[in-house]
């Protein structure tokens, strides 16, 4: 079975292969899903503008990345269709076979990206903290040879 998308008010949602990717909907008691587009129609751009964000997005997201192969075969509902949506982003990127193999690609350099930002910032952090405690030594050691040699700091 092929995913796809449908409109959860006007389909039938029943099936057990149902995920649910919109956003949250306090009206009718629907939680956000983590597959939800963060782009607003509207506020950030045109249907067509926030579909390719999410796009460009959902590959920056490593453990979505990796959660895309949960989707396949699934009935995904959102309140869109039948106008274009993010779900036809996760209907592709799920169902198509060369798709995989670039996905694949996009979750480790998602993860790489990730890890070496995560990295950085640890360097980063250390190298401060080192500097600052070896400027609070040095001033330590430079103070007691001053009073060593009878001058008052």
């Amino acid at each position: 079975m092929s995913t796809t998308v449908v409109n959860i008010l006007k389909d039938d949602c029943s099936e057990g292969d149902f995920v649910y990717i919109g956003r949250q909907n306090n009206r009718l008691s629907q939680t956000a899903s983590k597959w939800a587009n963060p782009f607003v129609e509207g506020k950030d751009g045109t249907r067509t503008e926030v579909i390719e964000q999410y796009r460009q997005w959902i590959q920056t997201q490593p453990e979505l990345m990796a959660a895309l192969p949960e989707l396949r075969g699934k009935v995904l509902g959102c309140y869109c269709k039948p106008k274009a949506c993010h779900g036809d982003v996760l209907v592709a990127m799920v169902d198509s076979e060369p798709e995989s193999a670039s996905t694949a690609i996009a979750v480790c350099e998602s993860a790489l990206a990730k890890s070496e930002r995560q990295l950085a910032d640890a360097m980063q952090a250390a190298f401060s903290a080192f500097y600052s405690q070896g400027l609070i030594l040095e001033r330590i050691l430079t103070d007691k040879e001053f009073k060593e040699a009878g001058f008052d700091t």
